[in-house]
């Protein structure tokens, strides 16, 4: 690998321990300068999607009640950085797919290594962004999460030279997601891109693989059994079923077809005093924001982006980015959209 081959493209968003100190679009400068002097493929394309799309977004927000709400400025503007950076996202991965991949295994090698690091020495960074260590009552750490937990699905075990490299990240990354994050969604994603990578390859060697698969069978059971008798689990879906049936309530009337605005809340569902907008349930929730039409002017952003970076299954990608919008509110995480662009290719 050449230095004068290196572009700084979308590889940059896995660099972890950055995200301690900065919020990954503060990346976004880095990415336009990027944008300019890469390749020019297909550039005005993405320049007028952008364009068009901001343009359709800012008339939106003008039209509903996005004025009206106190949090209607910051949402709009986190949106429309968002925009921005699926965007360079976008056209990063159209021209630079296979050096990105590395990059990205190799940073996030370095993150899972800090990460378990970090735990074994019980470090309180509490005081940083990028890192949650989730404590129960008895002070104990239960859970750790990285800010780029999702591109952790996406390592290439065969990006090293030396094969007990690969074997080494391949171990630290299923410690990480079994034992550590614990996330059912993101181990879900975690076994399936690992079967549609070397599904070949396992059935090849079956009782090679057979105690790792046993190990990972009796690891996603336990899982799952602790996640059954989670003492908060019935609350938890109880709280996420309310705050469904309220939404529902809402969306009525003229604000079926442009919402209630940028920045709208329901205050009993708030979890995050600087985010107050976005919940749990954060698809519904932008329905209702948005409205039919802004909603329906999203859904068809995400796809022609996915489409004209020449992502691979952009339907199937589509309906993975929204899937997080029932569980966790990273619809506007840069991460998670540069996780879908990457997981049904090869």
């Amino acid at each position: 690998m050449r230095i004068k081959d290196i572009r700084l493209t979308n590889w940059i968003f896995s660099v972890w321990p950055i995200f301690l100190i900065l919020s990954q679009k503060a990346l976004i400068p880095v990415q336009i300068l990027s944008f300019l002097i890469s390749k020019k493929e297909k550039l005005m394309i993405y320049f007028f999607l952008f364009f068009f799309i901001s343009g359709s977004f800012l008339t939106l927000f003008w039209l509903n009640d996005s004025l009206k709400n106190e949090f209607g400025y910051n949402h709009f503007i986190g949106f429309i950085l968002f925009i921005i950076s699926v965007v360079l996202i976008g056209h990063s991965y159209k021209v630079n797919f296979d050096f990105d991949l590395k990059w990205i295994t190799l940073f996030n090698f370095i993150s899972i290594v800090l990460a378990i690091l970090f735990f074994i020495l019980n470090l309180d960074f509490s005081f940083f962004r990028g890192l949650n260590f989730i404590r129960g009552s008895d002070g104990v750490i239960h859970r750790v999460f990285i800010e780029t937990t999702p591109l952790l699905i996406l390592n290439d075990y065969r990006s090293f030279k030396k094969k007990y490299l690969n074997i080494v990240l391949f171990l630290l990354t299923f410690i990480y997601v079994f034992v550590l994050c614990k996330s059912f969604f993101i181990i879900i994603f975690f076994v399936w891109k690992l079967w549609r990578d070397y599904k070949v390859l396992i059935m090849q060697k079956f009782w090679y693989f057979l105690p790792l698969i046993l190990i990972s069978v009796l690891l996603l059971g336990v899982e799952l059994l602790s996640y059954v008798l989670r003492a908060d689990l019935a609350l938890s879906i109880v709280f996420k079923y309310n705050q469904l049936l309220s939404i529902i309530s809402m969306v009525s009337g003229d604000y079926l077809y442009f919402g209630r605005g940028f920045g709208f809340v329901i205050d009993e569902f708030v979890t995050d005093f600087n985010q107050p907008y976005q919940i749990e349930m954060q698809l519904p929730m932008l329905f209702l924001q948005m409205g039919f039409f802004g909603f329906l002017l999203l859904a068809s952003f995400i796809f022609f982006i996915l489409y004209f970076s020449d992502v691979e299954k952009p339907i199937q990608s589509t309906l993975m980015y929204f899937s997080i919008g029932f569980v966790n509110p990273w619809l506007f995480l840069p991460i998670w959209f540069l996780t879908c662009c990457y997981f049904f290719r090869k």
